[in-house]
């Protein structure tokens, strides 16, 4: 790697972080077990002002609590998780997600941490109706949620999440760095849908050409563009339509992110498209060259990480320490596995679905840890670096009880058919 490892997820991106507070608290475990899994493949995580302030998971949590989670030692005076900010602080950046400066009016901005869908549309209605000049402060802007008719519930909610944030980083408890404003995000963008555009080529359905050209008038302006396609989606007649204006936004998407984490100079970028397959993306320069397409089909490993208590997060993390830090400055696989290995065995030896671990240990941990490749009839499967025998024969020492009704062939053709995405297996 030419920079120490910083990525950038749209797994993070405040739109999808728009689950009801039921399936919140159910996936509370997984949440945390991601922020863990992307904290250890990489130095810094990248999260921007608007994933936290607009998302709704990162607002169910106290940033004190957060901090500790993610925390890789005692001694770890350098939090993992970098948050980027268009102003100095978090409530400059909050006014700044609805105000523009010389702006007579408020901006549309399209609130995700609304629960209510058509209130939240109503929101991005009225704003722009709005005087700049009536937002001063941040409390503001819950004076006109208020006013618009937003849950009390979730406008106090929000007051509440909103002032913990800023106090902690009143406290200099947060990783807080504002972001570069000559920035020339309209040239980047640009620039990198063109270097792409093969992915947007030999369109058949005129929807999907209107999409497309649609795009090119609003390329900086990410929530328009979905709104646009989720429209145009809504009404395409044909299957081929449809698969169509998914191409485009995909290959947009994916854009505007690469975009976005060459601003915040990043190394990688993480994107899980339409149909939520995930790519990791190294960034040496403008051009995004992907490295490997994964799924992520099972949660149950990155679970794991989330239960783990700090105590025993940071002792399995002494045992890592020297290669992933070997691995964020250098890039070298070798350290990565070495790296890894402690918390994989960690959560092997505690499983009990020790068959079902073993599958998603190969095909589900984790983008930059399982690699998956089928060529021809003979699979190549590995997770950091070991070869399916050794996985196999590593957890026949832990659970040498069960060995006879596991063969390596019958995994293999399981895992395969997986990749092929069979969901009869």
């Amino acid at each position: 790697m030419e920079k120490e490892s910083r990525l950038l997820a749209n797994f993070y991106d405040s739109v999808r972080q728009r689950v009801p507070s039921t399936e919140r608290d159910k996936d509370r475990e997984l949440f945390r077990g991601r922020l863990r899994l992307d904290t250890l493949l990489h130095k810094k995580l990248v999260l921007t002002d608007a994933m936290i302030l607009d998302g709704r998971y990162f607002l169910d949590e106290t940033p004190n609590e957060l901090l500790e989670f993610v925390k890789r030692s005692d001694e770890d005076n350098d939090p993992p998780i970098e948050i980027r900010t268009r102003s100095e602080g978090l409530e400059e950046a909050l006014i700044g997600l609805v105000k523009k400066t010389g702006a007579d009016k408020l901006k549309s901005f399209q609130f995700s941490a609304i629960e209510d869908d058509e209130q939240r549309e109503h929101v991005t209605e009225e704003l722009e109706k709005v005087l700049g000049k009536k937002v001063k402060d941040w409390r503001d802007i819950l004076k006109l949620f208020r006013e618009m008719e937003v849950d009390k519930e979730n406008v106090e909610r929000l007051e509440k999440s909103w002032a913990v944030w800023f106090e902690a980083q009143d406290e200099s408890k947060l990783c807080t760095k504002p972001w570069n404003s000559n920035f020339l995000f309209n040239d980047t963008i640009s620039q990198l849908l063109t270097e792409r555009q093969q992915e947007s080529e030999n369109l058949t359905s005129q929807i999907a050409e209107k999409f497309l050209r649609f795009i090119g008038n609003n390329k900086n302006n990410r929530s328009l563009i979905e709104s646009k396609f989720k429209q145009l989606y809504g009404i395409a007649e044909s299957e081929s339509g449809k698969n169509e204006l998914i191409r485009i936004w995909n290959w947009y998407d994916r854009c505007y992110l690469a975009t976005i984490a060459t601003h915040h100079n990043c190394s990688t970028l993480e994107s899980v498209d339409y149909n939520y397959t995930l790519s990791q993306i190294r960034m040496p320069s403008t051009t995004l060259d992907r490295e490997a397409d994964i799924f992520i089909d099972q949660p149950d490993i990155i679970y794991e990480l989330g239960k783990l208590d700090n105590r025993e997060y940071r002792d399995i993390f002494k045992n890592a320490n020297s290669d992933l830090n070997h691995w964020w400055k250098k890039g070298e696989k070798d350290c990565l596995r070495n790296g890894m290995e402690p918390f994989v065995k960690n959560i092997a030896i505690k499983s009990s679905d020790w068959e079902g671990d073993l599958l998603r240990l190969l095909i589900g941990m984790a983008p930059g840890v399982v690699a998956l490749c089928i060529q021809d009839i003979n699979p190549i499967i590995s997770i950091l670096g070991y070869p399916l025998e050794i996985i196999f024969k590593n957890f026949l020492k832990y659970k040498t009880n069960k060995a006879e009704k596991l063969q390596s062939s019958y995994v293999t053709e399981r895992i395969i058919k997986i990749a092929r995405g069979r969901t009869d297996v």
